[in-house]
């Protein structure tokens, strides 16, 4: 019978913007938290997964987005070229009708069209299940309190989701690392 554990208040401080949105389109930045209920069985140890060794991988995935600009890839709005400024590799982003010019270093590019808290959730979500295919998860991210996007499989998502979640495995070959 699967049983729950939980890890609450993973904080990621991160910047980022919304194109479109009347506020959230400025540059902006958030102490992002981030919380992870387990579901599974219990091993022969009486663990569904060390807390320890959880918590590791969630660093893991989520180190490269500490403090830094969070920017999707894939936003049919934005486009990105890279250049060198003086030695200094940086990133000219064009969004509609402004010009923000920042440095490679600070910059973490996300394989989603947005950085909202839903799209966040569900990119850990997949990073999470490429590494226990055996375990189901539900991700929360929270911006603020009481605001905050979840993802969790269910029938509706549940063909995509396998699909994605095979190719981000042949891509990570067990680095749990971004």
């Amino acid at each position: 019978m699967p049983q729950r554990i939980e890890i609450k208040g993973l904080k990621v401080s991160s910047s980022h913007f919304l194109v479109g949105h009347p506020k959230c389109s400025r540059l902006h930045g958030h102490n992002y938290y981030i919380s992870v209920v387990v579901i599974g069985p219990v091993d022969k140890k009486g663990f569904i997964i060390d807390f320890s060794v959880l918590k590791k991988v969630i660093l893991d995935i989520v180190e490269p987005m500490d403090h830094r600009v969070l920017l999707p890839k894939f936003s049919p709005d934005i486009t990105y070229s890279p250049i060198e400024l003086s030695g200094c590799p940086v990133y000219y982003i064009f969004v509609r009708k402004k010009l923000y010019v920042l440095p490679v270093e600070d910059i973490c590019f996300l394989p989603i069209v947005a950085t909202t808290a839903e799209l966040l959730s569900k990119y850990l979500y997949l990073r999470l299940k490429s590494f226990y295919h055996n375990l189901e998860f539900k991700v929360s991210v929270s911006e603020t309190k009481g605001a905050s996007g979840s993802f969790e499989l269910d029938d509706d998502n549940m063909a995509e989701i396998l699909g994605l979640v095979r190719t981000l495995k042949s891509k990570t070959k067990g680095v749990a690392t971004s």
